[in-house]
């Protein structure tokens, strides 16, 4: 099942001429509900999978360019995800296997990129010195406006 707004936004953008645009500063915060999806890294992958597959027919030549960096970029963020939700060996499978899939996502965005490599070691550590030195990055971050 495929469920969120990406499949959505992905369709229209293969089957419409209309044109995207994005605001820089976020409107909303994302939450996360232990019981729905958005814990769940392997369904979250899978659905991203099968909205992937649903698609791909009659737009093979734009799978073909993007799709790589398209998945660099969901491993980047389910390695994210997986930092989040404490598993700190799946976090790092995950952001070695983004770098692999398409390097670009170090060249297109190096800071973000390198913050989550970092923090995927990290979360390895035992998790109440993780809890520690993830705070203090927050509040460094948050302090120096630094995304």
């Amino acid at each position: 099942m495929v469920t969120g707004k990406s499949p959505c936004w992905l369709r229209i953008a293969l089957n419409t001429q209309w044109k995207f645009e994005g605001i820089a500063e976020p409107l909303t915060y994302y939450r996360v509900n232990d019981g729905g999806l958005s814990a769940n890294i392997q369904k979250q992958k899978n659905s991203w999978d099968e909205a992937m597959r649903k698609n791909l027919r009659g737009h093979e030549g734009f799978f073909k360019h993007w799709l790589p960096l398209a998945e660099a970029y969901q491993k980047r963020y389910l390695a994210r995800r997986a930092v989040q939700s404490g598993a700190g060996l799946q976090a790092l499978a995950l952001i070695h296997q983004a770098l692999v899939t398409d390097p670009r996502i170090l060249v297109q965005e190096p800071s973000r990129t390198l913050v989550t490599y970092a923090c995927c070691w990290l979360s390895t550590l035992p998790r109440q010195l993780f809890k520690v030195i993830q705070s203090s990055g927050m509040w460094f971050l948050g302090r120096y406006k630094i995304s």
